[in-house]
């Protein structure tokens, strides 16, 4: 998703970029655009002010009521901001200035849908690199693009059958978010008996039962069963095991014993 801004004071101006953006994205459906007016500028300062609002790219009209296209570009700048922008005129007399701020492009108007096609094109080429070091979130009903941080990059390992197997050694707020991140699949899962036994959703509680190993069930009851792990025990509620369905664990004592004292590995 590319965010696009238009800054115009004219409607029908507007309009008309408007448009050319959209028969661009008919053309480029690999491309998803998600466009925003604005007819002052003033409003557009704002909201990039509030960071509630950073376009990638900005089609900036020169002459506006307010302050120049070029003046504007310059705040933006030194607010941080780093979309492309597109300057589009009725003249050619602001072209070096607007260079000085990093503008990607200078369309003189009546804007041709050639030029600004082109000057799309040259966008999403110099974008592709940039895009893969920035995160896409809705923050506070806003689509913001966050940059990432190489220096702060981490690789995450591949997932594999091992990486689900539950280490009763662990606490058991980590156990869970095992659980969590493996859940559908391929799961977290234990040893019960030798058969795998698959875990879904489970509650860590503080407890001390000193004698008891990493991994054994310590208390069984009704509606579940609990298991020493780091830092306490913790509650199994929802399981499933080799050839059976996903449940909850009253239903599943109901048909099958769990034993205390015994060991999962």
């Amino acid at each position: 998703m590319h965010l696009i801004a238009i800054c115009d004071d004219e409607t029908e101006e507007l309009n008309k970029t408007e448009q050319l953006l959209l028969d661009y994205g008919d053309k480029h459906p690999d491309h998803v655009f998600t466009i925003k007016r604005f007819e002052n500028v003033n409003d557009l300062l704002q909201v990039i002010k509030d960071k509630s609002y950073m376009p990638d790219l900005l089609l900036l009209d020169i002459y506006m009521p307010e302050m120049l296209g070029t003046a504007a570009a310059k705040e933006l700048r030194d607010m941080g901001s780093a979309g492309r922008i597109i300057f589009l005129t009725s003249s050619s007399e602001h072209a070096l200035d607007a260079f000085r701020v990093d503008a990607l492009q200078y369309l003189v108007k009546p804007i041709e849908k050639a030029d600004l096609f082109a000057a799309i094109d040259k966008y999403l080429q110099t974008a592709k690199d940039k895009r893969k070091k920035h995160l896409l979130l809705k923050i506070d009903g806003m689509i913001q693009r966050i940059p990432q941080k190489e220096e702060d990059a981490t690789y995450a390992p591949m997932i594999d059958k091992e990486t689900g197997h539950i280490s009763w050694e662990k606490g058991g707020q980590e156990i869970i978010n095992l659980m969590r991140g493996l859940t559908p699949g391929p799961g977290a899962y234990t040893l019960y008996e030798g058969e795998p036994l698959k875990l879904f959703r489970a509650e860590a509680e503080n407890g001390a039962f000193p004698d008891a190993e990493f991994g054994e069930i310590v208390e069984v009851t009704k509606q579940a069963f609990a298991v020493k792990c780091g830092d306490g025990v913790l509650w199994v509620r929802e399981l499933q095991a080799r050839g059976g369905k996903r449940m909850s664990a009253d239903a599943y004592l109901r048909g099958h014993e769990m034993k205390e004292g015994v060991l999962l590995t």
